[in-house]
């Protein structure tokens, strides 16, 4: 079922856009009518976007979500048709501005058979439909009939177009359209609704559009998931809820936002209602809950009696009072409990159903419930009132445990998901009595209290917390990637073996959620979220992993895709093959090369064609790839004698005519264009030793000054054409791990060249030849210099790694930042800069895992990090969010998701 609606909603995707391809738009002054005038009352869900392209590439291009999702049958079919759509349309140049100019409509009706959808548009007045007609009827062999419809067979399905009043409808049922005509006769449509236009005006401005739910008719969606003899509850509750809620879509890489307004019909008595005069509570209870807490429900009061009252009502208006007070009559009988005298006078602000991930539980074991007390020592004596008399209480780390007799009175006093709670085991901690059907539940929510380890300090949970509102009415909370069983305990067999099939998908899950909390009488702020994290655990926030073939050294490159502008990650191996690897995690190719990278891969645009390509060099060559990883042209390019350091690209007059400079071991320096030709007229004379540094470049006054420094510490400076402008007597030293760095100023006198030897000790060259040298106290060796900005004043500072700590000093030798070390040597050490601040990033190959220090010498949120090799920093998705890229020793390539610290 859930595949033919999805295939069925892309293919009438599709038509519509054909629509849009080859309709003329013309100038129109009759005012026309909205898509909404053709849509029913009783829809029951209905999706509204006014730019759908857009959204589609941002689905497509920038979401780890979507990628998830292809896994799942029709899902990948509606990739593939959405693409070629997205394709179509950007051949035609009128297509963005066109899909700006009007709302589109995604309706879901229910029917007797569950649901049935379609597709609507209004077009400008006076369109002339003639070509398009050609169109349908020459290029899909499109059949009209009497009445004007048009039928259309693709890939073995129909599907039904129909023009009227300047509405196009699109469906795979004549019933939908039909439906759709009549209503824009009759005029009893959702532009006529008086509670659905109270919501509408109430959607803010989103690119990515709006979502409408119609809960006086969700139930039917929905009713073919519920195990067969819970339809009827299902039903009730959900149509009895409240009237309309209306969402804005927002949606980043892994998390997918809705946010609005659910409103109520006040001549009716709708569940949400009972909260009308309840000020939204915090969730203090959250501090009670264990970490291992799955799933919730969680209820919040301003005034418990008056909820209570109000949800009396609400039982009445569905029949269910009754039954509601016959149960309170039979605890009366067997139980001597009496709900008004013992149960409802204690209870205070909150009340919460959980269930909890633990194997070691069955089913009904792994529900527990919290509730608010105003009275600890009144809710203690009426618990006991009813508790087990022949059971001995429990004292477990000064806390009482006992039993009850029943625990039917919490499904009367807060509703019927309460009735989880059958016999259970109680304790009161802090003013919170907990229940629970396993006493080992309770166990656990006790030392987790003692321990300060409460769900709400679990790392997973309070980064999804960051993205709910603090304070809320109705609050549900699903951790998918641990409450498999408790979905499939209360679904059909077709949502169970739904999720035996894609248990996989479902993991990748780590929480969703939805709040309701009251605005006004009859208006409530509506949150959902939904968020993704695939290699769910705990403190770890990892968007994907995937496992190389080998084990890898490299410090992965973030490029550009300039046909999507998505960004991706290019990496090798030790084994020299490459990949380029999407940003959802996906290898979209992989090669040989004949050896291991040692420069950064840069992107350049050789043809002056918006097309990059990507270029780098090992010691061997230097190759040119295109975004399939194809060699362009002449390359690679064979360096005689070997590379011996990494190469320069320049674009000196920024006309896209590259330079390639290529250090060697044979003390020569190569000049290549970027087709990979030796440049003529270069007269730069082979050095006495290996080149040791990437060619290091400034403009001073006018002059061009390539920097070069041989394995004997000598230094140069030389004209593009590679003539001799500099030679200095002063020599830097030079070892393994030298590295150089140029500071380049308005003069000779003030630019200078900085490295670091063996022994830490700092050397700063200036280019009029003084040499001057800078101790910065006991450093270890081996160590590793950088020469970077790390307090934000814009000027470089001296920055030392050894296996003691990490240190920096200003240009002023004020020390920055100090963070000790365990006794390990750091194997890498680099630089980022974010807007607000900037951070050091250590890696350990020893210890497989990384740091990232900030500015002030403090370890950055979450760290350390799985990931021994050096690492990236780039936001992958363009949503303004941070990924870290990092490998560890065994090959597995890691995405996470950084604190919002910048």
């Amino acid at each position: 079922m859930v595949k033919r609606i999805i295939l069925y909603v892309f293919i009438a995707l599709m038509i519509g856009a054909l629509v849009w391809v080859f309709l003329d738009l013309r100038q129109a002054n009759k005012p026309v009518k909205s898509a909404l005038y053709a849509i029913p009352q009783s829809s029951s869900v209905v999706i509204e976007n006014d730019n759908p392209f857009e959204t589609w590439n941002r689905i497509a291009n920038k979401t780890v979500i979507w990628e998830e999702f292809k896994s799942l049958d029709g899902f990948q079919y509606a990739d593939s048709s959405l693409f070629h759509l997205d394709t179509l349309l950007k051949k035609d140049e009128n297509w963005e501005s066109l899909l700006r100019d009007e709302k589109t409509y995604l309706v879901f009706n229910h029917t007797d058979n569950g649901a049935e959808w379609g597709w609507l548009m209004k077009f400008p007045a006076n369109y002339d439909y003639t070509e398009l007609e050609g169109v349908l009827t020459e290029s899909l062999e499109a059949k009209k009939d009497s009445a004007g419809a048009y039928s259309i067979s693709i890939h073995e399905k129909n599907f039904f177009v129909r023009f009227k009043e300047q509405m196009v409808v699109v469906s795979p049922t004549e019933k939908f359209i039909s439906k759709s005509l009549e209503t824009l006769k009759t005029g009893k449509s959702l532009a006529s609704d008086s509670l659905f236009q109270e919501v509408y005006k109430t959607a803010g401005s989103t690119r990515h559009g709006h979502v409408f739910v119609n809960y006086q008719n969700i139930s039917a969606i929905g009713q073919n998931l519920i195990k067969a003899g819970d339809e009827e509850v299902f039903k009730t509750v959900t149509n009895h809820f409240a009237e309309w809620s209306v969402m804005d879509i927002s949606m980043k890489s892994n998390e997918v936002m809705l946010n609005g307004f659910t409103n109520l019909d006040p001549l009716d008595n709708q569940f949400l209602g009972t909260f009308s005069n309840q000020s939204p509570h915090d969730h203090d209870a959250a501090k009670i809950l264990p970490e291992n807490t799955a799933s919730f429900i969680h209820f919040g009061f301003s005034n418990y009696l008056n909820w209570y009252e109000h949800y009396r009502q609400w039982l009445e208006k569905t029949s269910q009072l009754y039954s509601h007070d016959s149960l309170i009559k039979e605890l009366e009988v067997n139980y001597k409990l009496t709900l008004e005298k013992d149960i409802l006078p204690w209870i205070e602000h909150e009340s919460v159903l959980g269930y909890l991930d633990d194997e070691t539980l069955n089913h009904k074991d792994r529900y527990f419930a919290v509730v608010k007390t105003s009275n600890e020592v009144l809710a203690s004596k009426k618990l006991k009132s009813v508790s087990i008399e022949s059971a001995e209480p429990r004292s477990y780390r000064d806390y009482e445990i006992h039993q009850l007799k029943t625990g039917k009175q919490f499904s009367l006093a807060f509703g019927r998901h309460f009735k989880a709670i059958e016999k259970p085991f109680y304790t009161i901690i802090d003013r919170f009595v907990i229940l629970a059907n396993d006493e080992r539940t309770l166990v656990k929510i006790i030392n987790d209290y003692l321990a300060g380890e409460p769900l709400i300090k679990k790392e997973s949970f309070a980064e999804f917390n960051e993205s709910v509102s603090e304070e809320s009415n109705v609050f549900l909370y699903c951790n998918p990637a641990a409450s498999a069983n408790l979905l499939m305990s209360f679904g059909s067999d077709r949502l169970d073996k739904f999720i035996a099939k894609n248990k996989t998908f479902i993991k990748k899950f780590q929480a969703i959620s939805l709040q309701w909390s009251r605005e006004s009488d009859n208006l409530f702020y509506q949150n959902a979220y939904l968020l993704h994290n695939p290699v769910y655990k705990e403190e770890v926030h990892s968007l994907w992993e995937l496992a190389l073939d080998t084990t890898t050294s490299m410090k992965p490159a973030v490029v550009k895709n300039h046909y999507t502008g998505a960004n991706e990650i290019f990496i090798q191996d030790d084994n020299n093959k490459v990949y380029l690897i999407s940003n959802t995690g996906k290898v979209l190719w992989e090669r040989q090369i004949d050896g291991q990278i040692i420069s950064e891969i840069e992107q350049i645009d050789v043809y002056q064609n918006d097309k990059l390509q990507m270029i780098f060099n090992t010691d061997e060559a230097v190759y040119l790839l295109d975004r399939l990883g194809n060699d362009v042209e002449s390359f690679p390019v064979k360096i005689a004698g070997g590379a011996s350091a990494p190469i320069t690209v320049l674009d000196y007059d920024n006309d896209g005519d590259h330079r390639i400079l290529v250090p060697t071991k044979t003390g020569d320096l190569l000049n290549l264009s970027n087709r990979g030709e030796p440049v003529k007229g270069w007269a730069f004379e082979k050095q006495e030793s290996a080149i040791k540094s990437q060619v290091l470049y400034t403009v001073i006054k006018r002059k061009d000054y390539l920097i070069t420094v041989n394995e004997k510490g000598h230094v140069y400076g030389h004209s593009r054409r590679g003539n001799v402008r500099l030679e200095m007597e002063e020599v830097l030293p030079v070892h393994n791990n030298s590295n150089f760095y140029l500071h380049s100023n308005s003069s000779l006198e003030s630019s200078y060249l900085s490295t670091a030897d063996s022994f830490g000790l700092v050397h700063n060259l200036l280019l009029d030849d003084r040499l001057i040298k800078k101790e910065f106290g006991d450093i270890h060796t081996p160590n590793i210099y950088l020469h970077a900005d790390i307090n934000m004043d814009n000027k470089p500072d001296f920055i030392l790694a050894d296996s003691s700590g990490v240190r920096a000093w200003s240009d002023d030798d004020d020390e920055l930042l100090n963070y000790e070390l365990d006794n390990v040597t750091p194997t890498s050490l680099n630089n980022y800069q974010f807007q607000n601040t900037s951070a050091v990033g250590v890696s350990f190959r020893s210890k497989d895992e990384i740091l990232l220090i900030d500015r002030t010498g403090k370890l950055w949120p979450h760290f350390p990090l799985r990931g021994g090799m050096p690492f990236s920093i780039s936001d992958l998705n363009d949503d303004g969010s941070y990924n870290l890229i990092v490998a560890d020793k065994n090959g597995i390539l890691y995405t996470y998701l950084l604190d919002d610290k910048m």
